[in-house]
C-alpha cells in the first residue's frame, strides 16, 4: 500500500491513510491511523526523512 500511495508516513513516522483510496476490508488490515511505525533503534536505519517527503509529494499524501 506504501508503493501506491494508499499510506504515507510523516516525518514523526506516524501514519498518513488515504481516505478514499482504501477499500473497507483492509482498512482494518491498518489499525488505529494514529500509530506510529516502529523505527530500528539505530538511527542510520530509519528512513530518511528526505524520502518520505518525496514520496508524499509524489502521491499527494
Amino acid at each position: 500500500m506504501f508503493d501506491r500511495g494508499l499510506i504515507g508516513i510523516r516525518d514523526d513516522l506516524s501514519l498518513i491513510v488515504s481516505d478514499n483510496s482504501i477499500p473497507p476490508a483492509l482498512r482494518g488490515l491498518i489499525g488505529d491511523q494514529r500509530k506510529r511505525i516502529i523505527a530500528p533503534a539505530d538511527e542510520s536505519l530509519r528512513p530518511d526523512p528526505f524520502y518520505l517527503a518525496k514520496h508524499r509529494e509524489r502521491h499527494g499524501l
